[in-house]
């Protein structure tokens, strides 16, 4: 059974400068993701589908080494999204659109856990959720914050 993760918020920026802030994981995922430590692009060329990074980020209070994949790139729209955590293989996907004098963005996920994981995908989910709701809380102040 599925497990969806979804956060949403809407910021007074314009949506190509949210994207961008957002596609640039390597520079700004640490300072809007309060879980991430660091952040270092493993692959050649510029960011786009297929561009891989390694993280280090604290998951419920343990540090962990995780992988993550840009699947899909479209520009200053969509952003799809594959990570390794080791016992979770998690997917998601960002939104973004205009939104009257901001951009709304939404991240919806799936944190498919793996193997005899799986019996702990509710308890994952909510996990995730809360994640996701102090990211975008957290993009949201960091982007608004730049723009005085």
């Amino acid at each position: 059974m599925a497990s969806r993760i979804s956060a949403s918020t809407k910021i007074q920026r314009p949506v190509e400068e949210v994207f961008s802030y957002v596609l640039d994981h390597e520079s700004n995922g640490p300072n809007w993701a309060p879980d991430l430590e660091s952040v270092k692009k493993t692959s050649d060329g510029p960011v786009g589908a297929g561009t891989t990074f390694d993280q280090e980020q604290k998951i419920m209070g343990m540090r962990r080494s995780t992988s993550l994949t840009f699947t899909a790139v479209e520009p200053s729209s969509r952003l799809e999204v594959e990570a390794d955590l080791g016992p979770l293989a998690p997917t998601m996907t960002a939104t973004f659109e205009s939104s009257g004098d901001g951009t709304r963005v939404t991240f919806e996920g799936q944190p498919n856990p793996k193997g005899p994981f799986k019996l702990l995908a509710p308890l994952m989910a909510r996990q995730g959720q809360r994640l996701w709701d102090a990211r975008v809380t957290q993009l949201k102040a960091v982007l608004e914050a730049s723009a005085t």
